[in-house]
């Protein structure tokens, strides 16, 4: 067994602890995924299958709440995350212009779905 398999066998016996505190409450099922991101960095295909099968959920149902929430990410994310709101009250303030000076100083493709906040429009505009 090389170095990088013992790191997931000991990923997955986190998430085995995980579970065993949750069981199969299906209410629990974002609390779960958390943790599980928390533990793996983010939420492959096979860790949504492992819990699917784990809690006695539908595979469907467990990948929907995945990619319904922003909050969890089905791909590796870099060491710091920086998000931009591109909402009306942010647009209108000159977020647009962030965005694209970040893509220029940084060098890079952004095609990633702007999110939008849901702050007050006075914190917004902030």
């Amino acid at each position: 067994m090389d170095l990088k398999d013992n790191e997931i066998k000991k990923k997955f016996n986190k998430l085995d602890e995980i579970l065993a505190i949750y069981g199969k409450d299906h209410e629990q099922l974002i609390r779960v995924l958390q943790k599980a991101q928390d533990v793996f960095g983010y939420l492959p295909e096979e860790v949504q299958a492992y819990i699917s099968h784990k809690m006695g959920i539908p595979v469907s149902a467990v990948n929907g709440v995945v990619t319904f929430y922003s909050l969890f990410s089905t791909e590796p994310k870099g060491k710091y995350n920086v998000n931009v709101c591109l909402g009306t009250a942010c647009y209108v303030q000159g977020a647009q212009k962030i965005y694209e000076g970040f893509k220029e100083q940084l060098g890079i493709k952004m095609e990633i779905p702007p999110r939008i906040c849901f702050l007050p429009f006075e914190a917004a505009a902030a």
